[in-house]
């Protein structure tokens, strides 16, 4: 059974009275803060130096992009810029293929 581990589950039986079970907070919070959300996106046409994509604003969140680059080979990952106000076509029309990974903002000024 797939769950959601902050919501209970409800059993009913014909025998048995209905009963509702749930996983306390404490074994799946630290888990559950840890996941970082990737949403494969193909293709994208962007400018060929900037990568503008638009997102929706999460508050407490970050969005990156996280691609992988023939030369050097492996993987970069690089913040998502707002798209421009004028939505004109790219100078230098490029096709990517990517993830969006969606983190927690870093707390600044915490000692």
């Amino acid at each position: 059974m797939l769950v959601d581990p902050r919501a209970p589950v409800h059993v009913t039986s014909g025998i048995l009275p209905a009963k509702s079970i749930g996983i306390p907070p404490g074994q799946y919070r630290d888990a559950m803060a840890a996941l970082r959300p990737a949403y494969f996106v193909a293709p994208v046409l962007t400018d060929g130096d900037r990568l503008a994509v638009p997102v929706p604003d999460e508050p407490g969140q970050d969005w990156s992009w996280r691609a992988r680059e023939p030369d050097p080979v492996g993987w970069t990952e690089t913040p998502v810029e707002d798209p421009r106000p004028d939505a004109g076509f790219p100078n230098t029309p490029t096709l990517r293929e990517g993830y969006l990974i969606l983190r927690p903002t870093p707390e600044r000024g915490t000692s």
